[in-house]
This record gives structure tokens, C-alpha cells and sequence, in this order.
């Protein structure tokens, strides 16, 4: 270092300032500009030694540089010879690197385009289009929502012992949902439940007056999952209510009073109706479980009470009259759009996946094309709409298309649904068989015997309409067996296998299949 020092004070200083500029201008790393800055040093201390003067120094140090040329062109020639100098493991590296960099800002480039054009196609609010599709064309005095927000308000928890009642975990009695609750209960139970129906009596006339109500619909400010939450705590209500209507049917049931424990059971299925239909799928199945727990109670009823001692007119009708409008079987065009709002969140300027999407490599593949993905979801829906399991299971399916991220995420919105139009189409066929089963109970009472088969029933004004079978292109089977009959499904195997049901599997979806058996009940 020493050594370099006396040879720069030895150059002159023209030489010093030219070597300095040039050194800036290798624009390399530090230890090629120390070589670099060496070597042109001692070329000049050496070419200037023997000058016997100053002045000779002078010159010659000028001719110097002048053959050397200007500072930056000679900065580059030197850059470059470095750079040919490079050992080939090393361009290698350099050479990759400098290529992954190239796609990676290209790949940033077309993510931020396709995270725009998601934002920007179509300009679609989905919070406005979801309000308009869960909110019927009717004044808001309609809504019966204020009534169950404060009939959850007024709602009395139950202390353990009376939710094991309700429950049907008690121990010391069945306690399960059968018909009678005071036939199996202690009397220490008995007033236990009865006080806790007294303190729930504010609640439960609420619930009455809102299932008077013809709609519920609940609006939201924007499609979140802070809302879903909001979704939930108003769902959880409507199922707390059902198990109170039914604890209060059984009481009644108990006590003889069937025309009121059937009222309790007609409120339940109002207010299953207020939470199906044009809904979020979870709100669709807790309505639908609702209206399965009620008319599961009636069917108990019909199979268990003298059918002379059952207000099967008032049943008849008010099953009827609740469901004028058809059973709520499934509206996923609700479902689908909240769901393609929470992909447009994710996938925006500001969602979780947009921030970070911008950055990540090849998002744009991930994301696909967000026209595609909203018109095959309305396809779908379209595909769904109106049409049963047995319809449904004949439609082609398109299994090896690629997806993308986003597709992917509302394929298992799709498989959900699908599984919820199972449900809803089982709940349909229970809904219409219990019908069938009343105006058969009606016929019997009227004739003295069940008829040969169900047109008797219309022709003789019992029944309205045949009840469909779900899982086949025809209505449920039916067959008069001595004084009796039995009517079912021919269940999820899509074969009639002769009424013969699997205890373990009602519905007939394993690979052993069975018959759905509503009558008689077993």
C-alpha cells in the first residue's frame, strides 16, 4: 500500500486524475478496480521513469494518455476483457441468474395485469348482486329477521340436565327423540322442563310471530368472513329454537294434546322455510335439518297415535299451505355468487392472494381466466337448477379439464352443493311422503281400507299430486300389503330393490344400495 502511494505521488497529476476516471467509470467490483487501478499505475511509473525532467514527464504523460483515448471507452474495454477473463463455471452462474431475474419481473408484470383484469372484468359488485338475489321483491315490514334476533335476545341456555333432555342423553331414561317426553322422565326432570319452557315462554312467542311473517332475509355490508360469522350466530339460533319446539311437542304429545304438539312442529317448519331457499348453503341445510326434525316428529306421530285421535285434515293442510310455493329444495346461485365475491377479494389489488401475487412466480397461470371461471359456475347452476339426483347423474361431466387455482376452489363448492341437492331433494321426498302417508291415513278412515294404488288417492280428493321419487324418473313406490302398506324411495343405488331398507345406510349410498322405507315405520 506504501509502495502504491509513492508511485501515485511520483505520476503526475493529469495521470492520477485520468486513472481515477477511469476507475470509476469500470463500474466492476472493488478488488477488479484495485487490479485494474495497479496495473495502470505501474504502466505509467514505468513509462515515465527515465524522464530527466518534469517537463519531459509532463509530455510524455500527456502522449500517454492520449493514445490511451478517452477514460470511459477505455473504462468499458477493460470491463469487457474482465468479463472474457470470467472462469465458465462462473458465466454459468451469472448468465442463469441474470435470465431467472428476466422471468421473474416479466412473471411480476403479467401478475399484476392478471390480478387487474380480475378486478376490473365485468366490474361486478357481488355484495349488490347477493342483497338482490337473498332478498325477496318485498317491503322490509315483511322480514321477520328483528323477531328472531330477539327472540335469540330473550332465549333462556338450558342448565346441562335439560340440554341432556332435549339432547336425548340422559341417563336413567331413553330421553331419545321418540314421542312422549313425560313418559320417560322423573318428575324432578318433569318440573325442570317445565320451568325452563316457562322462562323460554317470551322467547318462543317471538319465534311464532316471526314464522307468521312470510320472509326472512338477512343483507350485508360486504361478502367477508367477518359476515359468515354473523351468518353462523343467526343459524345457531334457528336450530337452538327447533329443539325447543320439538321438547315442547313432545311435552304436549305427552299430555294428549296432539293438536298442539302438531302447531309446535307447523311453527318449526315455518321457520325451516324462512332459512332455506335463496340462501348461503349452510343456512339452506340447518333450514332444511329444521323442517326434517319437524316432519320426522309428525311421521313419529302418525306411526305411534290412533290416526282417529290426529288432526290429519289440519296436518294435511297446513303441510300443504306452508310449502304452497314448492319445497325449498336448493338455490345455489346465492352460494355460488358469495363465493365467487370471496375469490374476487382474494384474488383483487388488496386480497391476501393479490399483495402477495404480484410477487409470486407464474400467478397468472394459477389464477386463469376469471370470465371462464364465472360463466362455468353460472353453467353449473344452471345445470342444477330444477333438476333431481337421478336427473343429475345423467348430465356429462367434463372430469379432465385442467384447473386453475381459483376453478379449483369452486370445484368443492360444486361437490358441496351437490351434496346439499341430495339432501335437500331426500328432505323434498320425505316432505311429500309424509303428505301421501296422512291422505292415505284419511282415505282408511274414510273407506275402511288403504286404496289398490295412489291415483285412487287424487281421484278421491286426498291428494293433490303423486310424490316424486328423487332417485328415479318416477314417483315412490307404493303397494297395498293387507291392512296395511308400505311406501318408498328406491334410494341413492338408483334400483328398486322391493322395499327392503339397510338399517345402517337409510338412503342406500354404500355399495350393498337398499330401499328408503317411510312406511311402516321401523
Amino acid at each position: 500500500m506504501q509502495e502504491d502511494r509513492q508511485n501515485q505521488d511520483f505520476l503526475p497529476e493529469g495521470v492520477t486524475g485520468y486513472i481515477a476516471s477511469v476507475i470509476r467509470k469500470v463500474r466492476y467490483r472493488r478488488k477488479v478496480r484495485r487490479e485494474v487501478q495497479q496495473e495502470l499505475t505501474d504502466h505509467f511509473t514505468d513509462a515515465l521513469a527515465d524522464c530527466e525532467s518534469e517537463s519531459e514527464k509532463q509530455q510524455r504523460a500527456e502522449q500517454m494518455i492520449a493514445d490511451f483515448g478517452d477514460a470511459k471507452l477505455l473504462a468499458r474495454l477493460i470491463r469487457r476483457g474482465k468479463k472474457r477473463c470470467r472462469p465458465l463455471w462462473k458465466k454459468v452462474l451469472i448468465h442463469t441468474g441474470q435470465t431467472v431475474l428476466a422471468a421473474y419481473i416479466i412473471s411480476c408484470l403479467c401478475n399484476a395485469w392478471f390480478i387487474h383484469t380480475w378486478a376490473a372484468y365485468g366490474d361486478t359488485d357481488y355484495t349488490q348482486r347477493f342483497n338482490q338475489l337473498s332478498r325477496p321483491e318485498t317491503p322490509q315490514t315483511e322480514n321477520a329477521a328483528l323477531y328472531y334476533e330477539k327472540a335469540a335476545e330473550l332465549f333462556v341456555k338450558p342448565q346441562k340436565n335439560i340440554e341432556e333432555i332435549i339432547l336425548g342423553t340422559c341417563s336413567g331414561g331413553v330421553c331419545a327423540l321418540t314421542l312422549q317426553t313425560d313418559a320417560e322422565l322423573s318428575q324432578e326432570q318433569k318440573a325442570a322442563l317445565e320451568k325452563w319452557f316457562a322462562a323460554n315462554e317470551p322467547a318462543w312467542q317471538q319465534v311464532v310471530a316471526a314464522t307468521e311473517i312470510p320472509y326472512c332475509w338477512g343483507e350485508v355490508d360486504e361478502i367477508s368472513s367477518e359476515n359468515i360469522k354473523k351468518v353462523l350466530l343467526r343459524i345457531e339460533s334457528c336450530r337452538t329454537f327447533a329443539r325447543l319446539g320439538i321438547a315442547r311437542a313432545r311435552q304436549e304429545a305427552g299430555q294428549n294434546q296432539f293438536d298442539q304438539a302438531a302447531a309446535q312442529c307447523y311453527t318449526i317448519l315455518r321457520m325451516g322455510k324462512h332459512f332455506s331457499g335463496p340462501k348461503l348453503l349452510i343456512e339452506h341445510l340447518v333450514g332444511l335439518a329444521c323442517i326434517k326434525q319437524a316432519e320426522s316428529y309428525l311421521l313419529t306421530m302418525l306411526g305411534n297415535i290412533d290416526p282417529e285421535s290426529l288432526p290429519l285434515d289440519q296436518m294435511q293442510n297446513q303441510l300443504q299451505t306452508i310449502f304452497s310455493d314448492g319445497y325449498p329444495v336448493l338455490n345455489s346461485k346465492v352460494e355460488m355468487n358469495w363465493n365467487l365475491g370471496m375469490t374476487q377479494n382474494m384474488f383483487s389489488h388488496y386480497g391476501t392472494v393479490g399483495v402477495i401475487g404480484y410477487f409470486y412466480p407464474g400467478m397468472f397461470i394459477f389464477m386463469g381466466n376469471r370470465e371462464r371461471l364465472e360463466t362455468d359456475t353460472l353453467l353449473f347452476h344452471k345445470n342444477l337448477a330444477n333438476v333431481n339426483p337421478y336427473q343429475y347423474q345423467l348430465i356429462p361431466k367434463d372430469d379432465d379439464q385442467t384447473r386453475t387455482g381459483p376453478e379449483l376452489a369452486m370445484e368443492l363448492v360444486k361437490k358441496s352443493l351437490w351434496r346439499t341437492l341430495n339432501i335437500s331433494y331426500r328432505g323434498k321426498a320425505l316432505h311429500e311422503a309424509l303428505v301421501t302417508i296422512i291422505a292415505l291415513q284419511r282415505c282408511k278412515l274414510d273407506k275402511g281400507a288403504y286404496p289398490e294404488n295412489m291415483q285412487e288417492l287424487i281421484a278421491a280428493g286426498f291428494l293433490r299430486r303423486l310424490p316424486d321419487d328423487p332417485y328415479s324418473d318416477g314417483i315412490l313406490k307404493y303397494q297395498r300389503q293387507g291392512e296395511d302398506f308400505i311406501l318408498y324411495s328406491v334410494g341413492a343405488d338408483f334400483d328398486d330393490d322391493g322395499g327392503t331398507e339397510n338399517p345402517e345406510d337409510p338412503w342406500g349410498e354404500g355399495d350393498a344400495g337398499g330401499d328408503r322405507v317411510f312406511w311402516p315405520i321401523k
